[in-house]
């Protein structure tokens, strides 16, 4: 399967973002999907500035960088304890 071009994506985003507003996503999939597409970003955040530490040398000031992106892209995840949409708390 392909990936979706930008208009695609932003057309599916807003469309997922519509569906959580109008409390139509009885199965939650647009909650699932918004909630990757967050993760996803952040992850890639992760990737370039794990690319810019390794061709810089191992530069302090990218590895600052890449542990910064690295806290954010954890700081996306849940975690227990931590109220859920739905009221509940997370149990691992």
């Amino acid at each position: 399967m392909s990936m979706p071009t930008d208009q695609e994506l932003d057309s599916a985003l807003t469309k997922a973002k519509e569906m959580r507003e109008q409390g139509e996503d009885d199965d939650f999939i647009a909650k699932a999907f918004l909630s990757h597409h967050y993760r996803l970003v952040r992850l890639e955040h992760v990737m370039e500035a794990a690319g810019h530490f390794l061709h810089s040398g191992s530069a302090p000031r990218e590895h600052q960088l890449l542990i910064k992106a690295i806290d954010e892209a954890k700081a996306a995840e849940y975690r227990p304890g931590q109220a859920r949409d739905d009221g509940q708390s997370v149990v691992i």
